[in-house]
């Protein structure tokens, strides 16, 4: 899929609008960059804020875990503020006082024959949401098909843009830690349907969400601390908000992050990661990344062998 031919988008940041014109013609080679389009006066910090040296600083902020090295990536997954969903004209649910099964179509519920036709307003956002975080437009991009068998997905597939993204290379500047974490790649890609347990035999699914536009944005592994952690994710969320491309309420689901942890000593090679599935808030995230650097040094204390990580999703519960 090529991006666009002709995009021009209004972005308003706090007040002050600024017209960015995106024209990527058909025989184009290369993409413009970010400083050809954003102004000096947009709310994002330039390229070269921080010294090089402080980019990726693998020092641990935490004394007690002095003898490892903690290694953290994050894939956030955030909603994107559209009024209809992502390959269907139905209309999003505004609130949690919409029915259930009511913002629904037949591509929604994978009748056999249903096509997709891409919502152009999501494409927009998203090379927004590329600009403010500095990242390279591609001129050419594709949708894969990621497929599971869940409930939650009717189809039997996630329509995503694994292995060709719209933007790659871009970077968030993290002001108190001082560092630049950098960004692999920004993706869009459906949300799946939620799912309700009534009773141990019984588990029922609301598909208003599925169909939902999601904007992935995958980090490189470049935090070392659970507090770098929950930094980079509240800066995150505050260049989305700002941008005006998501909401950014991690309590009502629109923001989820999934946190990938790994731990090795010096000289060592790195560890045997594990992700924590389905994080909604920045304290989740904190806590969360604490409690998995504390169980996989208990694992490889008590067992010396790199063996003892198995890779595995996880989930955390905050309240047990």
């Amino acid at each position: 899929m090529l991006v666009s031919r002709h995009v021009q988008r209004a972005l308003t940041c706090r007040g002050k609008t600024t017209i960015y014109c995106l024209k990527l013609s058909r025989n184009v080679t290369t993409v413009p960059t970010y400083n050809q389009f954003v102004s000096h006066d947009v709310l994002v910090p330039p390229r070269e804020r921080y010294p090089a040296e402080t980019r990726h600083n693998s020092t641990s902020t935490s004394q007690k875990w002095a003898d490892w090295n903690i290694v953290i990536g994050i894939e956030m997954h955030a909603q994107l503020k559209t009024r209809r969903k992502l390959f269907s004209d139905s209309l999003v649910p505004e609130d949690m006082f919409v029915g259930s099964n009511e913002r629904i179509t037949l591509f929604d519920a994978a009748f056999p024959g249903t096509l997709p036709t891409l919502n152009s307003t999501c494409v927009s956002l998203a090379i927004r949401a590329a600009l403010a975080l500095q990242a390279e437009i591609q001129s050419r991009s594709a949708f894969d098909r990621k497929h599971y068998f869940y409930g939650d997905l009717p189809v039997g597939y996630q329509i995503t843009q694994n292995y060709a993204p719209f933007a790659r290379n871009g970077h968030v500047n993290l002001p108190k830690s001082r560092k630049q974490v950098r960004i692999k790649q920004v993706q869009i890609e459906q949300d799946t349907a939620k799912s309700f347990s009534s009773g141990s035999e019984r588990t029922e699914y609301d598909l208003n969400r599925a169909g939902m536009a999601l904007l992935e944005i995958v980090s490189q592994p470049d935090m070392t601390s659970p507090e770098e952690a929950g930094e980079y994710v509240k800066t995150l969320q505050t260049i989305l908000r700002s941008v005006g491309v998501s909401d950014g309420m991690m309590e009502a689901g629109s923001l989820r992050c999934d946190v990938n942890v790994s731990i090795h000593r010096d000289g060592e090679p790195l560890g045997t990661r594990t992700e924590i599935k389905n994080l909604n808030s920045v304290r989740s995230v904190v806590l969360a990344t604490r409690a998995e650097v504390s169980r996989q040094i208990s694992l490889l204390t008590s067992t010396p062998s790199s063996q003892a990580i198995i890779q595995q999703t996880l989930t955390f519960d905050e309240d047990a």
